[in-house]
């Protein structure tokens, strides 16, 4: 006996089942997917749109006040390197956003939300290649920004420089020690040498080296007095308001919109096919029945 040949729709031009078919969607398969269902995916789409702007201009505007503060780097005088010694710019962030400037000015102010009211509208943008940091306040009035970003920055500056001032005064605190103590060294080898008829010309000599550098050191940080930084441009009171995000806002919600509309579309199309599914048996019975009843009676 002969194996029954393939239906002749599985041979023509070696195309597959129609099982093995349906596994491999292409871009085409979408875009007539789109084209059959662009209704409901048109009017999800236009509702999350016009959703998204309403809910844009619903957010009140807000005023941007800014100020651009340069961190000053600290010196260093001691005989291990002469060069200044860098402060950078993460650090300063860190005192900025610490309790006791961004919570004092907020606490000064009596800012709405306190200090996370102040923060949320707050941006700090370091300038690449420069020791600028540059603060950003938008708040819902003019005087209110201006005033947060202004105090912010006094505030910092004061939190700096007296961070500065307790560092350069421990600094010298510790000199003055060391100075003393390398004196009393001096002394005792001194008058030792002095009884014994002996001379320490080396070890006197390495003595008064560091004698002489502390020294120059105490009277460099007692002159020099430290630097936080400066304001190099001061706020100013703004005069118009801005909607934040509003381009990020539409483009968001037509992304929703899309994604909704498909998926709409798609529980549309499968509730349908589900419905049909159940059609089908229900059809069948009628026309067995309707057989059984015609062969029945002839």
């Amino acid at each position: 006996m002969t194996a029954p040949s393939p239906p002749l729709e599985h041979l023509h031009r070696g195309s597959a089942p129609p099982r093995q078919k349906s596994k491999n969607l292409y871009f085409s398969d979408y875009v007539q997917f789109v084209r059959a269902h662009w209704r409901i995916i048109g009017s999800v789409f236009l509702v999350c749109l016009v959703g998204g702007t309403a809910a844009q201009f619903i957010v009140p505007a807000k005023f941007k006040a800014r100020t651009d503060i340069v961190v000053v780097a600290t010196t260093n005088l001691s005989t291990a390197g002469k060069d200044p010694q860098d402060v950078s710019i993460d650090s300063a962030v860190q005192v900025l956003l610490s309790d006791q400037v961004l919570g004092q000015t907020a606490r000064d102010l009596n800012y709405p939300g306190r200090s996370s009211g102040l923060l949320e509208d707050l941006s700090i943008s370091p300038l690449i290649n420069s020791r600028i940091l540059q603060l950003n306040v938008s708040a819902q009035t003019p005087q209110q920004a201006l005033s947060a970003v202004s105090v912010l920055a006094r505030n910092f500056m004061d939190a700096r420089q007296k961070s500065m001032n307790i560092a350069q005064e421990a600094r010298i605190q510790a000199i003055r020690a060391q100075l003393n103590a390398v004196t009393a060294s001096l002394d005792v080898s001194t008058a030792s040498g002095q009884l014994q008829g002996v001379s320490f010309d080396g070890s006197n000599r390495a003595l008064t080296q560091l004698q002489s550098d502390l020294q120059a050191e105490l009277i460099s940080l007692s002159v020099i007095e430290p630097a936080a930084g400066y304001i190099v441009h001061a706020g100013t009171l703004p005069t118009s308001s801005t909607r934040p995000g509003f381009v990020i806002s539409l483009a968001s919600s037509a992304a929703v919109g899309m994604l909704l509309g498909c998926l709409a579309a798609y529980a549309s199309r499968f509730h349908r096919t589900h419905a049909a599914a159940h059609l089908v048996p229900r059809s069948n019975r009628r026309k067995d029945l309707r057989a059984k009843f015609t062969s029945g009676h002839p």
